[in-house]
């Protein structure tokens, strides 16, 4: 079994190997090419689970003959589970798939921080009860607002200075830019909590490392690189 995300700036595909997740395939969704030449490589006899946020690539895969070896993920399956949202039909289901697969690791309330491009924050109750969430621009946005409009200023590392205030240009806008996406953060963070104490955090995407240390200190959290594709295995009991 093959399992595909197509998410906003990345396509991956990886596969279960005993009790690991073993990756296969991972680019940006601009190189179509190489996409297709991939999905062209895939044996024939491989069923694949698709979740895909990017409509627009889905003919990638439909263009395949053998469509009956491919499973879409739908807003449809839904349907399945309690969802406090008031539009399903247009949730993004890897924010979804995210809390499904980290409420699979643990017997608490779930609160999933996925920082990719986007940084999404979703809380998911130990009844698998989606509650919603929040969608902001992921920490490498902020950094790009800065240097498109600001560009006279210098490019700074994602970290903060172990000193407040800085007392550099340096030090002033690491807190300016990795502070103000922490504090947005910790803010929703703490407004989750009032949902569920002791919920578990878990982090996801691209910058799950660096969403990590920012918060070390303030939150214990738990990172799990393949957290949608828990949530796809989960997803398939739903889908026959």
């Amino acid at each position: 079994m093959i399992y595909i995300d197509i998410g906003n700036t990345t396509f991956k595909a990886v596969k279960r190997v005993n009790v690991d997740w073993v990756d296969l395939f991972s680019t940006s969704i601009t190189n179509s090419n190489d996409i297709r030449d991939w999905i062209s490589s895939v044996h024939i006899d491989d069923s694949i689970i698709v979740s895909s946020v990017r409509k627009d690539l889905n003919s990638l895969l439909v263009d395949r003959k053998d469509q009956e070896k491919i499973r879409w993920i739908k807003n449809s399956h839904l349907s399945n589970f309690d969802l406090n949202y008031e539009t399903p039909k247009t949730l993004g289901m890897d924010r979804f798939l995210g809390c499904l697969g980290a409420s699979s690791k643990t017997q608490n309330d779930v609160i999933v921080i996925d920082a990719g491009t986007a940084c999404t924050i979703d809380m998911m109750t130990k009844a698998q009860v989606y509650l919603g969430g929040v969608i902001m621009p992921g920490l490498q946005l902020f950094h790009n607002a800065v240097q498109l409009q600001l560009p006279e200023l210098p490019e700074v590392d994602k970290i903060l200075p172990n000193q407040f205030p800085g007392h550099s240009t340096k030090e002033s806008l690491q807190w300016g830019i990795n502070g103000a996406f922490l504090g947005s953060v910790e803010y929703f963070l703490s407004k989750f909590t009032k949902y569920g104490a002791g919920s578990d955090i878990f982090i996801t995407g691209g910058d799950a490392e660096i969403m990590a240390t920012l918060l070390k200190g303030n939150y214990e959290t738990k990172i799990r690189k393949y957290l949608v594709f828990d949530g796809m295995e989960e997803m398939q009991r739903f889908m026959d």
